[in-house]
């Protein structure tokens, strides 16, 4: 369930944004989103551990990816092309 590496290093420019800031619940999505385009696992205990101690609902959610890796559990999870398009020529990508 990988959005492609291309998606990674906004998402790690947006998490060291919400981590200068100190925003821990802007911080959680970008891990989120983060092991959904790189796979690490670890972004998403990052992301529970925030989650669970600001004490949101959402960490059901972050929780139910770590529980069952392989089964959509969000929106962005449906959305994944199973497909690494990533690593096509991008001429393969236009028909």
């Amino acid at each position: 369930m990988r959005l492609g590496l291309p998606a990674a290093d906004p998402f790690r420019r947006a998490r060291d944004l919400a981590r200068r800031g100190r925003f821990r619940m802007q911080e959680a999505p970008t891990l989120d989103g983060l092991a959904h385009a790189t796979g690490e696992r670890g972004a998403w205990f990052e992301a529970l551990a925030i989650l669970t101690d600001l004490g949101v609902a959402q960490a059901g959610l972050v929780r139910a990816h770590l529980d069952s890796p392989g089964t959509p559990s969000c929106d962005l999870c449906r959305v994944t092309s199973p497909v690494d398009v990533t690593r096509q020529r991008a001429g393969a990508l236009v028909r």
